[in-house]
């Protein structure tokens, strides 16, 4: 029996689906940060007019700059972070941030995967998405894709900006192992 989905979920069921189909092409799968299902519409300060945000823009940046990077980030790269931020137009990032979804557990265990491996990484100290988050997608996905959660001790959500060369070390593990298969 076919679980029935929200309409929130049918896009990201379609793109699983869509990349479980083409499996004997797609070696693996790797996610950062990731996690089960958000709030329904995002984050509730999206709902609020683009007049508004576009005036909170400056201490969203600073809110999220906090949240997301390590206490002793770089300097340079906190300073580059915070312009990109406050370049993006506000009106794109509450279009974007109230289409955002992701599938319930039951919509991941209702999809199947065959043997594609996933592999999760995420920062213990993220927070933007905590690793709680983490634990449960990786709880649900590790049954059905042999899964491998890969924590990153202290590391923040912007773990593959601040620790670039131990994300690309894990990287490198993972596409030796596919080629060992």
């Amino acid at each position: 029996m076919r679980l029935a989905l929200s309409q929130q979920e049918e896009a990201s069921t379609r793109a699983v689906t869509a990349a479980s189909s083409v499996n004997s092409q797609m070696a693996g799968l790797v996610l950062l940060s990731g996690m089960l299902a958000t709030q329904d519409g995002g984050h509730p300060i999206f709902r609020l007019p683009v007049f508004a945000l576009d005036y909170l823009q400056p201490s969203l940046t600073a809110s999220f700059l906090q949240m997301a990077f390590e206490p002793g980030c770089e300097p340079e790269l906190l300073a580059s972070q915070e312009a990109a931020c406050n370049a993006n137009p506000m009106h794109v990032c509450k279009a974007y941030y109230r289409q955002v979804r992701g599938l319930s557990a039951e919509a991941i265990r209702s999809l199947s995967t065959g043997p594609l491996p996933c592999w999760l990484a995420h920062g213990d100290a993220d927070g933007v998405l905590p690793i709680a988050g983490a634990v449960a997608l990786h709880a649900v996905l590790e049954p059905a894709t042999r899964g491998e959660l890969i924590v990153f001790p202290g590391a923040s959500h912007n773990f593959i900006l601040e620790r670039a060369a131990a994300a690309a070390d894990l990287l490198h593990e993972i596409l030796q192992e596919l080629a060992t298969r």
